[in-house]
């Protein structure tokens, strides 16, 4: 069986994960933790689907699942993680991994593009980084830099499950056909949140100070900054909700 495992690397996510390849260090581990758990309701798949569940082997949900010499086949997995992605059923093919990418070009259902996104499809060409039938793998995860780590079946080894195949930044780019992105993009994560209608950005001098407030049932306070790398940097904000 031809091989296309050069040029990446199976991580252990546990245990050989460096989340420095992913982001610079200050936002690294928030950036990481996020996505690797449930950034923006998004949850990674690190195991195989289970047996009897229905967005993989019920024929009524997955296409694929009808004709048993293709499970464990690319198609029908990413078929059935888009659908365990999004709730309900997806306008994807149901074809070869080949026909992924042009049947959304010609369906318009979902945008698509070369910028890796969380929950998205990875199309790859026939014998470009994969068989001549192609290839077709979901987006676990995205780091800063641009890298990824794909889920997906039947790449390393016929039918086999892999959560953990990464691909550095250059790879994430060129070596896919494209990228389906067949969920929301996650809400931009600001790097200050701005004070209140009527708040003060008044500066104060450097000190020990007792901050008391007084706030309505149900809602509670919260700051941010660290006074150093700024200065006094401190800013205090009411939330609607708790935390």
């Amino acid at each position: 069986m031809k091989s296309f495992l050069e040029g990446y690397e199976n991580l252990n996510i546990d245990e050989d994960l460096d989340i420095s390849k992913f982001a610079t260090p200050s936002i690294a581990s928030f950036r990481m933790a996020s996505l690797l758990n449930t950034g923006g309701g998004f949850t990674r798949r690190t195991t195989a689907p289970e047996y009897g569940n229905v967005y993989y082997y019920n024929g009524a949900y997955n296409p694929f699942a009808y004709y048993p010499n293709l499970i464990g086949e690319c198609t029908w997995y990413v078929w059935g993680r888009a659908y365990e992605i999004l709730g309900h059923r997806p306008n994807i093919s149901n074809r070869y991994a080949k026909d992924f990418y042009a049947y959304n070009l010609n369906s318009g259902a979902y945008p698509y593009g070369n910028e890796p996104k969380l929950g998205a499809i990875a199309c790859f060409a026939p014998n470009n980084h994969a068989y001549e039938t192609g290839h077709v793998a979901i987006v676990e995860a995205v780091g800063g830099d641009g890298s990824v780590i794909l889920s997906e079946y039947n790449f390393v080894s016929r039918h086999v499950f892999s959560a953990n195949r990464y691909l550095n930044p250059t790879e994430a780019r060129t070596w896919v056909q494209g990228y389906i992105y067949i969920r929301p993009d996650d809400p931009v994560i600001p790097n200050h949140i701005p004070g209140p209608v009527g708040g003060s950005d008044d500066d104060i001098a450097d000190g020990d100070y007792t901050i008391r407030s007084d706030v309505a049932e149900g809602r509670s306070l919260g700051w941010e900054g660290d006074g150093n790398t700024n200065g006094q940097n401190v800013c205090l904000k009411d939330y609607f909700k708790k935390w």
